[in-house]
């Protein structure tokens, strides 16, 4: 286990992440195993934020349109080290993208039953922290803070 403060090295520190799905065959919540492997990635506000891959594959592989990865590639890139909480106009987001709300709504709700965000109030979002990190964030404190939330 790594202790809040220690350093790792990333491109070498891999460990298992146990998380429960709902299997889409048989409609049951069922425990799957993610390898959490951590690669960096441009992010357009402010350096690079850590990816775990595994996580990720598994996200774009469910969303089916480029639409609904647009949207997701502006809400990851909304998050900052100082901006864990962020508060989303969908009427404006929609705009930005030439859709509808509804369309955009949709997506949102795509994104937090994939558990990408979190919904904490209206229009207020927190992303994933086991599957992104922005730049410079306390990771092990933000995945923390997320256990908190989702239990």
């Amino acid at each position: 286990m790594v202790e809040h403060g220690e350093r790792i090295n990333l491109k070498s520190y891999e460990k298992i992440i146990q998380e429960t799905v709902l299997n889409k065959e048989t409609g049951e919540l069922q425990t799957k195993d993610f390898k959490e492997v951590t690669t960096y990635g441009p992010s357009k506000k402010q350096g690079w934020c850590a990816m775990y891959k595994t996580m990720y594959d598994e996200l774009m592989m469910n969303l089916n349109s480029r639409l609904e990865k647009k949207v997701f590639m502006q809400v990851r890139d909304s998050f900052t080290a100082k901006k864990q909480e962020v508060h989303f106009n969908k009427t404006r987001v929609a705009e930005d993208f030439s859709s509808t709300r509804p369309t955009i709504s949709r997506i949102f709700k795509k994104l937090e039953d994939l558990e990408a965000i979190k919904h904490l109030e209206d229009g207020v979002y927190r992303l994933n922290p086991y599957m992104y990190i922005p730049y410079q964030a306390d990771g092990l404190e933000l995945q923390r803070e997320w256990e908190n939330l989702v239990t």
